[in-house]
Formats: C-alpha cells, structure tokens, sequence
C-alpha cells in the first residue's frame, strides 16, 4: 500500500543553524530530527526537521513547517533568508496496487515559494534498507 510517510524541512546553511533551530522549534510543531546540526567538509551546515501534526497530510504538515517560518521574527528571518538551500520534502512509501493522490493547495504552495522553499517530492521503495545520516553527510 503506498503511503504518505512525513514532510522534512532540509535546510543547509553557510553558518551554524543553532538559532534557527531553536526559533523554528518553539513554534511546537517543528522538531529538529538530527541531533544537532551538522556540519559538512565543504564548510556548510545541514539540518532537518519534521512536523507531527494531524491530519498527517501533505497540506496539513507543509502548511504547519510554513506557518513556523512565517512566525520567525525579523532578525530570525534574515537567518533563514541567508540558508543556501531550504527545501519541504514530501515523503512516500511505494506501494504495490494502489494509488495514492495528496494536494497542496494553491495557498499552501504561494506561501512555501514566498518562505524561498523548493518543495521536493521523495519516493522510497517498499525494500529499501533504513539508513542513518553520518555527520558530513547531506542525504
């Protein structure tokens, strides 16, 4: 059965994210799912988030990454502003006989491009082996 898995929030960034991590979190929704940023050899940082809000939708927790966003305060913003890359990834699990459809609203998605968000679509196979990201390692 092919299902929807969760909505990331992959952010690298050319100085340590440490504080956007932590005004991305106190929104309640957005929680960092490494352990701590990383940081890359060529001098970047990487970080992920996750968001485990219900209905567990596409909409539903792409719109609540976006709100968090939205809630930074200006010179949170300019943090975020400066990030190289910031990028919503749909994640799926393939399945076999099925079809799954799942919609972002035109709302949704002005709001994610006016956030400066690529929005990413992720398929994993139904056998694919479960990894950890090692530091140094954007996925």
């Amino acid at each position: 059965m092919t299902t929807f898995l969760n909505t990331d929030l992959d952010v690298v960034s050319d100085r340590d994210p440490t504080p956007l991590v932590a005004a991305l979190e106190r929104e309640g929704n957005v929680h960092q799912l490494t352990p701590a940023p990383i940081a890359n050899d060529d001098g970047t940082w990487f970080v992920n988030f996750e968001t485990f809000v219900r209905p567990h939708t596409a909409e539903a927790t792409a719109a609540s990454i976006v709100d968090a966003i939205e809630n930074l305060d200006a010179d949170e913003r300019a943090l975020w502003d400066a990030c190289r890359s910031r990028v919503l990834d749909l994640g799926f699990d393939a399945g076999k006989g099925d079809v799954l459809a799942m919609t972002l609203s035109p709302r949704t998605v002005a709001r994610a491009a006016a956030a400066g968000l690529a929005i990413t679509v992720t398929i994993y196979p139904v056998d694919m082996p479960v990894r950890s990201v090692e530091a140094g390692e954007v996925p």
